[in-house]
C-alpha cells in the first residue's frame, strides 16, 4: 500500500527508490585463518606531522580529527597473489605508526563482476565489505570508512581470469590522530535523541547523518540532514553547512562518508559505541560561497547513491518563511558522538552572524539552549551543519556556529537562515536551494518530511480537512 501526499497545487504519488546496498557482508578466507599474516607484504608510511588547525573565522566548529598523507599503492601489483578454492586472492597490509585509525582513499576503483573486496584490521575486532562491482562509480573514486589501529589488511577475492579487469588504486590514506567512533567525546550535558525529548521528532532523527568530512589534506567531524525536494520522488539530496569542506574538491565529496543510525538504542549511553551503516560519495549541487558575513553558509549535496531502505530514511522537510519558531531542536553528532538532541523554548532571534543585534533581514538565527527533563543539550565541535527545527518540524536553518558549550550553557549558537539560502546567496543555480528543491517552481513556503520502506511510503503531515471534494485538494500543514 502507498500514501498519497498532497501540496498545494499538486497530487504526487510518492516513489520508491530502488535498493541500493553499500556492501554486501561475509568475511574473506584471510580473516578466519591468519596463519599468512607473518609473510604478507606490508607498506608503512611515514607518521604525519600534525599540527591543529585553526578556524578561519570566530566560532566556526568543524572538528578537525585526521590528516590525509599520499599513498600511490596499486593494489594488484603490491599484493601477494593466491589462489585458494578456485578464485585469486589479493592480501596486503597498510600500516602508519601511531595512528588511532586508518582509512583508504582510491582514485581507481573498479571490481569485475564475481570479486570482492574486504578490509579488516589487524585484530580483527573490525571488518567491513564485501564491496563488489556494485561500488563501482562512473568518476572512479571511493572511499572505505577507517578501521581503527595503525595496520589494517586488504583482501580482495576475484575470479579466475578476470584479474587483469581490477583497478584498485589507493591514492591517499586517512590518518586519524583522534578516536574514529567519536564515542563518549561530547559533554557531560549532551541529550541522547532516544531520551524522552526525542519522542516527538523519531522521523526527523532518522535524517540526520554523521559525516567524515574530506577536505583541505584533513577529516572533519560535521553533521547534515537528508531534505525533501517539492516532487516528493526522495531524491538524495543532503543537507549541511559550506565551511564543512568550503574548499573540498569533487574528488573530496566522492569520498565523503556519511554514518546513518549512529545513536543509542535508548536514553542512556551505551557500554560500547552502537553500530551505524554508512554511504561514500557525494556531488555538490549548491552552496553559499561567501563567508558569514556576506552568506548563510549553507551547502546542498547530493548523495552518489539511494539510501537504501533498511537505514530507515527520513527527508526532512523545510520552511522558508522568515519569521521566528518561538520553540524547536537541534539533532546533531557534537564531537562525531551518538546522535544528540538540543531544545530551543525562546525564540529565534533574526541576527547578523555572532551578533545579537535584532534585524529581520539579516541571514542568521541566534539561538539559546534550553534546559529540559534529562539535561541541557547544545552544540559542539562536530555539530556544524545541524538543522535546527520549528516548531513544525520543517529545517529553518543549519550551524554554522557559536559559543554554546557544556561550560556555557547560555552561549549563543547561530544558523544560516534557510529563507536566505533559498534564493539570496547568488544568482545562479549553484548559490540556491530554490532551483533544487523546488524544480517545478511550485512557489510553496514550506513542504513537510517524507518517510520511505520497501513497503509503504509515508507522509508526515497533518490535513485541515480528512475529506476532500471532488476537484479540491487538501491543504497540508
Amino acid at each position: 500500500m502507498k500514501k498519497i501526499l498532497l501540496i498545494p497545487g499538486i497530487i504526487v504519488l510518492c516513489s520508491l527508490m530502488a535498493k541500493a546496498q553499500i556492501s554486501e557482508g561475509g568475511a574473506p578466507e584471510g580473516f578466519r585463518d591468519m596463519s599468512w599474516q607473518t609473510e604478507v607484504r606490508k607498506i608503512i608510511l611515514q607518521k604525519p606531522e600534525i599540527k591543529e588547525s585553526a578556524a578561519t573565522e570566530a566560532y566556526l566548529k568543524p572538528e578537525r580529527i585526521g590528516i590525509s598523507i599520499p599513498a600511490g599503492i596499486d593494489f594488484v601489483k603490491e599484493a601477494n597473489q593466491y589462489r585458494e578454492n578456485g578464485k585469486n586472492i589479493f592480501r596486503l597490509a597498510i600500516g602508519s605508526e601511531g595512528a588511532k585509525a586508518l582509512g583508504v582513499y582510491y582514485d581507481a576503483f573498479l571490481l569485475p563482476i564475481g570479486a570482492r573486496l574486504f578490509l579488516y584490521n589487524k585484530d580483527r575486532s573490525k571488518l567491513i565489505g564485501a564491496f563488489t562491482s556494485r561500488n563501482n562509480r562512473q568518476e572512479n573514486a571511493f572511499a572505505t570508512e577507517p578501521l581503527p589501529g595503525d595496520l589494517f589488511f586488504i583482501e580482495l577475492e576475484v575470479p579466475v581470469g578476470k584479474a587483469n579487469e581490477v583497478q584498485l588504486h589507493i591514492n591517499e590514506i586517512a590518518w586519524y590522530y583522534k578516536e574514529i567512533s567519536g564515542f563518549g567525546d561530547s559533554g557531560p550535558c549532551e541529550v541522547n535523541v532516544n531520551c524522552s525529548e526525542g519522542n516527538n521528532w523519531r522521523n526527523q532523527i532518522n535524517g540526520i547523518a554523521r559525516i567524515i568530512v574530506k577536505a583541505n589534506g584533513g577529516q572533519f567531524w560535521c553533521t547534515g540532514s537528508l531534505i525533501n525536494n517539492t516532487r516528493l520522488d526522495n531524491r538524495p539530496y543532503f543537507f549541511t553547512a559550506d565551511h564543512c569542506g568550503k574548499n573540498a574538491s569533487s574528488m573530496d565529496y566522492n569520498q565523503w562518508i556519511f554514518y546513518f543510525n549512529y545513536e543509542s538504542e535508548d536514553c542512556a549511553n551505551p557500554s560500547q559505541p552502537p553500530g551505524s551503516k554508512t554511504m561514500i560519495g557525494a556531488v555538490l549541487r549548491a552552496r553559499s560561497e561567501y563567508g558569514t558575513s556576506l552568506g548563510s553558509d549553507f551547502k546542498l549535496l547530493e548523495l552518489a547513491e539511494q539510501v537504501p531502505s533498511e537505514y530507515n530514511p527520513f527527508f526532512n522537510g523545510w520552511s522558508r518563511s522568515n519569521a521566528p519558531s518561538g520553540s524547536g531542536v537541534s539533532i546533531h553528532h557534537p564531537q562525531g558522538d551518538i546522535k544528540k538532541i538540543s531544545t530551543y523554548k525562546e525564540q529565534l532571534l533574526s541576527t547578523p552572524y555572532a551578533s545579537g543585534n535584532e534585524d529581520p533581514d539579516e541571514k542568521y538565527w541566534r539561538v539559546i539552549w534550553s534546559e529540559t527533563q534529562s539535561n541541557h543539550g547544545v552544540t559542539e565541535g562536530g555539530s556544524s551543519g545541524a538543522p535546527i527545527f520549528n516548531a513544525e518540524k520543517k529545517i529553518v536553518g543549519t550551524l554554522t556556529g557559536g559559543t554554546a558549550s557544556c561550560d556555557n550553557l547560555q552561549g549563543p549558537d547561530y544558523y544560516g537562515k534557510f529563507w536566505y539560502s533559498w534564493e539570496s546567496n547568488g544568482t545562479d543555480e549553484t548559490h540556491q536551494l530554490a532551483p533544487w528543491l523546488d524544480p517545478d517552481h511550485t512557489g510553496v513556503e514550506s513542504i513537510p518530511g517524507v518517510a520511505y520502506d520497501q513497503d509503504v511510503v509515508v507522509a508526515d503531515f497533518q490535513a485541515l480537512r480528512d475529506t476532500v471534494a471532488v476537484g479540491k485538494l487538501m491543504q497540508i500543514l
